[in-house]
């Protein structure tokens, strides 16, 4: 049964689906509000098969309207999170993860904060090990005399000192034996500290050392000495990766049919703090591009720190773009910043294969999906070649492979009967009309012709329709594959996984065209 659909404005906004027992099944963003809910009844049948059942489910629909289409993001991010919908992309980190908290009162304190817990403060992480940051905040502790303490100091009567300021661990705030500018210059060089930056400390600890010796003031040197340890110890927790100190986050997606695994490598001053991974589960069937939106809504809007860059495998969207700003959001191209985001893929799809109980399948098959916006991942590839001279035996071959791996139980030979004279063309149409014949062979994901834009016009006319969405032509000289309906062909990175997968099937038909070719004529001799 349709809900009432009556009265929804034409303005952006966010819209939600509950079921009918009350409850929220689906929270859902819009440029406008009527067009979009209205949509989802209107084009039922278009609808993947779990939309349709979402739908189905729908008793009631709620909306809320914002201003913008940016505002209509960040507020369905927050709904979600909230709520967490079944139908919906909720993030699930692996465990809960750990903040170091330099607090806000007027003598701070660094402690941990675990899991989802918030105080006010400034917040360095998340730490994926608990173990970790505990150990940091000890090791700052050592090197930085700060209060540990959960007094209220204002209230603190006179002459109630702990026993860390008589060893020598506390500088005493509480009988206001150092002043608040000075304190906070403590907490200043452990902000640094946390962010990664550990060089001025170094220095000012290594000045002080050597002054204090020269002073003959071996105990105060030897406290000096031992602090600088504990820095070292902290600075050696921290990978250098870099010589330009930015704080950066480098995003890993490995995209699968129903998981997606997302890896976020936290630089911060050059330095590699920590790698989290998260697992998206998506029931809609929704693209890489949404999953990626999703999760940048969903983990830096409302996080307690950000980076100023976020460098990302494919390109995000504007709106996502501007509802993140300040934070930069790119692409790297080449350089150091490739080789990163390029580890962050290579460590989420890791995590993915460990997470994941079936058999993991070829990235390159995410890729050309992605790559060639076909319909659902090409599980099976079916390529195609014609081989002849001067249009004498001429012959073609179909080989075909399966999750990523040549199946030669599947592979089939054509003579073919209708074209006469030296036209590839013609030929390559002949052995695709007859391929449609033959729909007990399987239904293919993908179509690779040996050739360009002649065989890519020729044959689409004849292919059935839900095939033409389903077909590239790879030309040999310079590796571009051609689409139906573009103009301009696309160019993968000669070492991209999904082109040398494509290289594989297509030198794999054509070496099978030629030995078919061959047979034909020795046979006819």
């Amino acid at each position: 049964m349709q809900p009432n659909l009556k009265n929804i404005p034409s303005d952006p906004g966010v819209y939600q689906f509950f079921n009918a027992a009350g409850d929220i099944i689906y929270i859902g963003k819009a440029k406008n509000l009527n067009n979009r809910v209205r949509s989802y009844w209107n084009n039922f049948d278009e609808l993947e098969p779990a939309k349709q059942d979402m739908i189905r489910r729908a008793a009631r629909v709620e909306y809320i309207v914002v201003n913008t289409e940016t505002e209509a993001l960040l507020l369905e991010a927050g709904l979600i999170k909230k709520h967490a919908p079944p139908y919906n992309i909720v993030l699930r980190d692996d465990k809960d993860w750990t903040y170091i908290v330099i607090t806000g009162e007027p003598f701070p304190r660094i402690v941990t904060v675990h899991g989802n817990r918030r105080i006010k403060g400034d917040h360095f992480g998340p730490y994926t090990s608990a173990a970790a940051a505990k150990t940091v905040v000890r090791l700052l502790h050592q090197i930085l005399p700060l209060r540990t303490c959960k007094r209220d100091l204002s209230k603190l009567p006179n002459g109630l000192v702990c026993m860390q300021y008589h060893l020598g661990r506390c500088l005493g705030p509480c009988e206001k034996k150092i002043g608040i500018e000075a304190y906070m210059k403590l907490i200043q060089n452990a902000r640094d500290v946390l962010k990664g930056d550990t060089k001025p400390l170094i220095r000012e600890m290594l000045r002080d050392m050597n002054a204090a010796a020269r002073t003959e003031h071996f105990e105060k040197a030897a406290l000096l000495r031992n602090r600088m340890r504990a820095l070292e110890r902290i600075s050696e927790r921290q990978q250098v990766v870099s010589a330009i100190e930015r704080n950066q986050d480098f995003i890993g997606l490995a995209y699968g049919e129903k998981e997606t695994v997302l890896t976020v490598m936290q630089i911060r001053n050059g330095r590699m703090l920590d790698t989290l991974h998260y697992v998206v589960q998506h029931k809609l069937d929704e693209t890489e591009h949404e999953v990626l939106e999703q999760f940048l809504i969903q983990h830096y809007a409302h996080a307690p720190s950000r980076p100023a860059y976020v460098l990302l495998p494919f390109s995000a969207s504007a709106d996502a773009s501007k509802a993140l700003a300040p934070v930069v959001l790119a692409v790297p191209k080449r350089g150091r910043n490739k080789r990163l985001r390029d580890l962050a893929q290579k460590n989420a799809w890791v995590h993915y294969h460990k997470k994941t109980s079936t058999k993991p399948l070829p990235p390159a098959l995410y890729v050309l999906k992605h790559v060639l916006s076909l319909p659902a991942l090409p599980r099976r590839i079916e390529a195609y070649d014609i081989s002849n001279i001067g249009g004498s035996y001429a012959v073609g071959a179909m080989v075909v492979a399966l999750d990523g791996s040549l199946a030669p139980a599947h592979y089939r030979k054509f003579k073919i009967r209708t074209i006469h004279g030296s036209d590839d063309v013609r030929m390559m149409r002949e052995m695709l009309q007859r391929r449609t014949g033959h729909p007990k062979w399987g239904e293919p994901d993908l179509l690779v012709l040996d050739g360009g834009k002649p065989q890519l016009s020729m044959v689409f006319p004849v292919l059935p329709k839900r095939w033409q969405t389903k077909i590239v032509a790879l030309a040999k000289r310079e590796e571009e594959l051609f689409l139906p309906g573009r103009s301009a062909s696309i160019r993968l990175d000669t070492q991209d996984a999904a082109l040398l997968l494509l290289r594989k099937i297509r030198d794999a038909v054509h070496n099978q065209a030629i030995r078919y070719y061959r047979k034909v004529h020795r046979k006819e001799w």
